[in-house]
């Protein structure tokens, strides 16, 4: 039995690496009229057909926490994709992270009062328990939600991509 690792062709599909890129001979117009049919019949989630950027087209890219947007670009016949997460929900999610940490450390002051653990006299014994266990974990939190929502849209990307080729009756590279 032979265990040595084989070189084999990469599967396009398969997570990680550069999103795949469809072969077509459809143009523009008829691209956006295809993925407008799709969308409009339930096929292609949140479609669009002239994003902001530039893009030949945008559909959803579905990721955990954070949504992305894939967009697509027809260059000599070869339909290439990218992905771009939506600024709106982390820039949510950053400010309710900022704006909840000052206010906990105050209940946390308070709640050590209420207990008789202390009189409340140094509120800064607080402070410089409470403010490190709240404040120094949320960059490896950050880099790990962020992670995970670029895992979870490329994957989403990819199902979309397949989708999209069904579509436009064009080939998957």
């Amino acid at each position: 039995m032979d265990n040595a690792p084989h070189d084999s062709p990469a599967d396009p599909t398969t997570a990680g690496g550069p999103l795949p890129a469809i072969e077509t001979s459809a143009t523009e117009s008829q691209i956006r009229e295809r993925l407008a049919v799709a969308s409009r019949r339930g096929r292609l989630a949140g479609f669009d057909p002239r994003p902001a950027d530039g893009s030949l087209f945008g559909a959803a890219a579905h990721g955990h926490p954070f949504d992305s947007v894939l967009l697509g670009r027809l260059e000599n016949g070869r339909l290439t994709f990218r992905l771009r997460v939506l600024r709106r929900l982390p820039a949510i999610f950053a400010a309710i992270l900022a704006f909840t940490i000052w206010p906990g450390v105050w209940f946390m002051d308070e709640l050590m009062v209420q207990l008789g653990l202390w009189n409340g006299e140094h509120p800064w014994l607080t402070y410089y328990w409470s403010l490190p266990i709240t404040v120094l974990p949320i960059p490896w939190m950050w880099k790990s939600a962020m992670a995970r929502s670029r895992r979870s849209a490329d994957e989403h990307g990819r199902e979309t991509i397949a989708a999209i080729a069904k579509e436009l009756n064009g080939s998957i590279r």
